[in-house]
C-alpha cells in the first residue's frame, strides 16, 4: 500500500493500519538488535578504522579546495586519510604503501565467511574538539579483465556474496565462504561529517593490492 491508498482510507481502516505499522516498526528493531549483536560478536573478524587528515568536500569545485602536498586538480576532493587494522597504524599513502596489501592483513581465508566493522576518526589539525565522521556507503571495484563481460560477471556474483549494514557510526560487511578477494583491486569509501552534513570520498584510486 503506497500513501496515496493510505490516505484514501476511512478512519477505523487507518486506526488499524496505523497499529500494524507501529508493531511492525517493533519488530524489525527487535530484529536490527539481534543482528547487530550478532555481527560484533561474529568469531571471525577485523576492524578497519579510517583516520581522515584534512577533510575534503567532494561537492566542491577543485579550483575552490584547499591545496595539499602531492596531489592536482583532477583528485583535489579526496581525502587523505591513515588507516588502522586490527589496532596496528597502516600507511597505504607513504613511501612503504609497495609492501602493504589491505587483504593480506585482512583474515581473509578460502571457504571461511568473514565479518569487518569500519569506522572513520578524525586526526585533522585545527582548532576545537574532533569531528564526527560517519561511513555512509562503500565501493568495491573488480579487478580488471580480457573483456568488460568478465567485470560484469566478477561485480555481479560479488553483490550476492558481500553485504552491508549500518548501525550507529559503524558499517559492518559480511564476506560470504564463497567471496574472492583477490579479484577486486580498489576500493572507495562515502563518508559524511556530522558537524556540517557534508560529504567526503576516502581514496577511491588507490588500489588495496599495491
Amino acid at each position: 500500500m503506497n500513501i496515496i491508498e493510505a490516505l484514501a482510507l476511512t478512519p477505523p481502516e487507518r486506526a488499524t493500519l496505523k497499529k500494524s505499522v507501529n508493531q511492525s516498526y517493533v519488530d524489525q528493531v527487535k530484529k536490527d538488535r539481534a543482528l547487530h549483536s550478532a555481527l560484533s560478536k561474529a568469531p571471525v573478524s577485523d576492524d578497519v578504522k579510517l583516520n581522515v587528515i584534512q577533510f575534503r568536500n567532494v561537492l566542491q569545485p577543485p579550483e575552490e579546495a584547499p591545496s595539499w602536498k602531492g596531489t592536482t586538480k583532477s583528485d583535489i576532493a579526496l581525502t587523505p586519510y591513515r588507516m588502522v587494522i586490527n589496532g596496528e597504524k597502516i600507511d597505504p599513502t607513504g613511501k612503504n604503501s609497495g609492501k602493504f596489501s589491505l587483504y593480506s592483513v585482512l583474515k581473509f581465508n578460502k571457504g571461511v565467511p568473514i565479518t569487518v566493522r569500519l569506522t572513520i576518526g578524525d586526526k585533522e589539525v585545527r582548532k576545537g574538539p574532533p569531528r564526527n565522521y560517519i561511513p555512509i556507503g562503500i565501493a568495491f571495484v573488480p579487478r580488471k579483465k580480457d573483456s568488460k563481460n568478465a567485470d560484469i560477471k566478477i561485480a555481479q556474483r560479488d553483490l550476492k556474496e558481500v553485504k552491508a549494514y549500518f548501525f550507529e557510526s559503524a558499517m559492518y560487511f559480511t564476506f560470504s565462504s564463497k567471496f574472492k578477494s583477490k579479484d577486486l583491486s580498489k576500493y572507495a569509501v562515502i563518508i559524511q561529517c556530522l558537524e556540517t552534513g557534508r560529504v567526503g570520498v576516502i581514496d577511491p584510486h588507490i588500489p588495496t593490492e599495491m
